[in-house]
């Protein structure tokens, strides 16, 4: 993949995680490898042990 799919890549998995773009990049190229369903697959198997830093807060209300 070049740099430009690799950004949208991790956009599109900080999108749909909330998670910031250092942990989607990290979900991205561990077992996933670059792959977007695998990584979301990854995510939701992980969700529980993933660290609150991880995730970009939320604005307060």
């Amino acid at each position: 993949s070049n740099a430009a799919t690799k950004a949208q890549l991790i956009a599109e998995v900080s999108r749909r995680t909330g998670m910031n773009v250092e942990y989607s990049q990290m979900c991205l190229t561990g077992a996933a490898n670059w792959n977007l369903e695998l990584a979301l697959q990854s995510f939701e198997q992980q969700k529980a042990n993933v660290p609150p830093e991880a995730f970009i807060s939320q604005p307060q209300v």
